[in-house]
C-alpha cells in the first residue's frame, strides 16, 4: 500500500475510533483527539508493519481501553 493510501485509511479509522472514545468515555473531542493520538495504540496504528489498520475501529478502542487501563500492553 503506498504511504498516502495507508496515512488516508489510518484516518479513516482514528475518526471512527474518537467517536466510539466520545461516547463510551462521555468526554470531549477534543480530550478524545488528544488522548488516542497520545495512546499506545496509535503509536502501533500508524506503523504498517503492525497490520492494526487491519482491526475495526471497535477493536482498537477495546485495545485503547485494555492499554489505558493498564491490564496488558499492546
Amino acid at each position: 500500500m503506498s504511504k498516502k493510501k495507508f496515512h488516508t485509511f489510518v484516518y479513516l479509522i482514528v475518526k471512527k475510533v474518537i467517536r466510539l472514545i466520545i461516547e463510551n468515555e462521555n468526554i470531549s473531542e477534543l480530550d478524545a483527539i488528544l488522548d488516542f493520538y497520545q495512546s499506545e495504540t496509535y503509536q502501533l496504528l500508524e506503523i504498517e508493519e503492525t497490520k492494526y489498520w487491519w482491526l475495526s475501529p471497535e477493536a482498537l478502542y477495546e485495545e485503547y481501553v485494555t492499554a489505558k487501563r493498564g491490564d496488558i500492553h499492546v
